[in-house]
């Protein structure tokens, strides 16, 4: 039986080792990508009985559906344009970077924007995607969630929601009533980010009550200026302190002169 442990390698072998096998993976994935895509192209996983290529590749290759459906989109854009089989085989792009901008690529932009995705972490190419292709603003939205005990929250009668966690989103216009991802910061334009995170009743009722309070001074749903009026008082309230505390003279202890 093989064993895993790899105590007994030096340092430089070790580190041999992993960029070695670093480098066998980037040109495995390239190769699956290949293989998928043509699998697909003969629709052998109909003849196997399977009603979609993403459930093949689940059942027979017993890969998760994370995986599957990250490799199928790269597969469809590598098998669209080639450059990326190469890309991704030599470490110039990642599996992510594949993906990203697989939705922008045509046969004007392609090479493009693997030049310019080369050796970019997957947030550097949310950015460049960002600069290059805005998306349309965001539409406000504050929805109720499902609870920790699943219950159908949106069935209860508002007083019954105490306990129930609310989603508060900002959601492109073709996003709503569609199923959303969880909480994270996601550029969309130059300067522009979608913030996606989760707040409690006390929380949306404090949201609620601030809109009220600024509703002089505010469009109604305006949510995003709420938030960075709320960020500009807690930055000038904890400056404040701390600057303060900083600033102030520590007393210096008086020797006694008693004997």
């Amino acid at each position: 039986m093989k064993t895993y442990s790899l105590t007994h390698l030096s340092t430089a072998v070790l580190l041999r080792n992993t960029d070695e096998l670093v480098a066998h993976d980037r040109e495995n994935t390239a190769d699956l990508l290949a293989h998928l895509a043509e699998v697909e192209s003969r629709k052998e996983y109909v003849r196997a009985g399977y009603d979609s290529m993403s459930a093949w590749a689940v059942h027979r290759l017993r890969m998760s559906e994370d995986a599957v459906y990250k490799r199928l989109q790269a597969a469809h854009a590598a098998r669209d344009y080639p450059i990326l089989f190469p890309a991704l085989a030599e470490g110039r792009l990642h599996l992510s970077a594949v993906c990203l901008p697989a939705p922008h690529l045509n046969a004007e932009n392609a090479t493009g924007l693997v030049g310019a995705a080369t050796h970019k972490t997957s947030a550097k190419v949310r950015h460049l995607l960002a600069q290059r292709f805005p998306r349309t603003e965001l539409l406000p939205l504050v929805e109720v969630a499902s609870s920790p005990r699943g219950d159908d929250v949106g069935s209860l009668a508002p007083e019954q929601v105490g306990t129930a966690g609310l989603q508060f989103r900002q959601l492109a216009p073709e996003q709503v009533g569609g199923e959303h991802a969880s909480a994270r910061v996601t550029p969309i334009a130059a300067q522009r980010f979608a913030l996606h995170f989760s707040i409690g009743q006390g929380a949306h009722d404090k949201l609620r009550y601030a809109q009220e309070l600024l509703s002089h001074e505010m469009a109604p749903g305006d949510i995003a200026g709420v938030f960075e009026r709320a960020l500009d008082e807690l930055i000038r309230i904890a400056e404040k302190r701390k600057f303060a505390a900083t600033s102030r003279p520590q007393r210096v202890a008086r020797k006694s002169t008693n004997p």
